[in-house]
């Protein structure tokens, strides 16, 4: 997490770790810089916990490179799963003919975050991506 993570309507994933029932972030997370930037002030606080916003679920059981089949982890396979439930809201507005200020990318990151459980390290998770939930 570099030169995104300063945008505010970029919503930061990290990834959940299978082998402790997804309760911690996976050591194969991205984890970002240690600073946290706050985009209203523009001001970059050194040494914080992490940069990411969100994590889910980032093991997916699926064909490996070798042709067998097993566990991949990673921070590009939680993403999906957040970007899954952003277009489904996104879908929903527009199939429910709701005003277009309902697809703001702000809101939809808020929705997002404020939806999810509190997680570690001041890190929250989707409610839904979690399978003991």
């Amino acid at each position: 997490v570099n030169s995104p993570y300063k945008n505010m309507n970029v919503v930061k994933v990290g990834a959940l770790d299978d082998t402790t029932y997804f309760k911690t972030i996976s050591s194969s997370s991205s984890y970002g810089p240690n600073d946290f930037y706050n985009p209203i002030t523009g001001e970059v606080v050194k040494g914080a916990v992490s940069a990411v916003d969100i994590a889910a679920a980032g093991t997916v059981y699926t064909t490996k490179a070798n042709e067998t089949l097993g566990n991949v982890s990673g921070t590009s396979l939680a993403a999906p799963t957040v970007s899954s439930a952003a277009i489904l809201m996104l879908s929903y507005s527009k199939e429910k003919n709701m005003d277009v200020s309902s697809r703001d990318a702000r809101l939809v990151k808020s929705i997002l975050l404020n939806s999810a459980k509190n997680w570690i390290l001041g890190i929250t998770a989707l409610k839904y991506a979690t399978p003991y939930l």
